[in-house]
């Protein structure tokens, strides 16, 4: 009985203590974005199934009917940011001069990952994850995704990962013409060349609705790590019927961009507790200084070094 009392208090202990390093990173990433024009947003982990059934139009997603028995809808977990913010676009009317309007989350999502599969913080059934949205418009695709490939180097840079970026295109199942596949993917090439950023091509690994660009993390032992992702999406706007007034006062459909940089906060940290060994650097360190007074005597003077110390910001 006390060996079972004393197991689940560690594993508390775990969570309290993973909790407190995902709330640091969130006022990090929350510097970092929110301080570049994204809108911040929060949603509820859960919905009703059926409405992402109905926009997906049922192309990808298994249909779920409600309960004949009890005749109530079938909730799930989120398994995904995208839909809740499409919606929050869909709230407002928008103009051409709206765009491109910014919408980041640092959300939680779900996957069902076999337990044989799950792998400390690398692989969880339950991760945050810093998603976000640009709307705009199609001469503006150029710079937004020179701006986000901007932004993921400045952070990789600053914890000294090393990455290589990869052009991932169409998979074989996927939704929408050659003609805007190519498009998409011309765009994304365009781009990252004019950004002078090195890349691969990796066939046929896109997202089902659109080509993406990858940024893979070198560790400090060289395994590589996908985290950062930029995507071009023409589908989705379609399928959830996005509009904005242009210029010439007609409706016209927005083109997105879905891009994290961490990916999965919690497996971004586990690679960074690996990368440092545990040894961070001084800013990222949990507990950065630590006063002893070598005699009671220099208590007092110890405690006016303490109080300084946290008047500075110093952990």
């Amino acid at each position: 009985m006390e060996n079972n009392f004393w197991k689940e208090w560690s594993k508390l202990v775990i969570m309290l203590i993973g909790t407190l390093i995902v709330w640091i990173g969130f006022i990090f990433i929350c510097d970092k974005y929110f301080g570049k024009s994204f809108e911040e947003m929060r949603f509820i982990h859960y919905f009703i199934f059926m409405v992402l059934i109905m926009k997906a139009k049922n192309i990808f997603l298994k249909r779920i009917k409600k309960d004949e028995e009890t005749d109530k809808e079938v909730f799930a977990l989120r398994p995904m940011t995208c839909p809740f913010q499409y919606y929050v676009y869909k709230a407002e009317q928008h103009s051409y001069r709206d765009l491109p309007l910014r919408m980041g989350e640092l959300g939680l999502v779900h996957r069902h990952e076999k337990s044989g599969q799950l792998h400390g913080l690398m692989r969880v059934r339950c991760f945050t994850q810093d998603d976000a949205h640009i709307f705009m418009m199609p001469e503006q695709i150029r710079d937004e995704i020179k701006g986000v490939a901007r932004l993921i180097d400045e952070v990789y840079q600053l914890f000294g990962f090393k990455y290589h970026v990869e052009l991932s295109t169409r998979p074989e199942n996927s939704m929408g013409s050659d003609e805007l596949w190519e498009i998409s993917t011309n765009a994304l090439r365009e781009a990252i060349e004019i950004a002078g950023v090195p890349y691969q091509i990796n066939e046929g690994d896109g997202a089902f609705y659109g080509p993406k660009i990858d940024f893979h993390l070198v560790d400090a032992i060289g395994r590589t790590w996908q985290c950062g992702t930029i995507q071009l999406d023409f589908q989705l706007p379609q399928r959830f019927e996005l509009e904005y007034q242009g210029a010439d006062g007609e409706k016209h459909r927005p083109i997105m961009i879905h891009r994290v940089v961490f990916g999965s906060i919690e497996r971004f940290i586990g690679i960074l507790i690996e990368h440092f060994a545990g040894a961070f650097p001084t800013w990222l360190a949990p507990v950065q200084v630590r006063v002893l007074p070598i005699s009671d005597k220099y208590m007092d003077y110890a405690e006016q070094v303490k109080k300084s110390l946290d008047e500075a910001g110093i952990r």
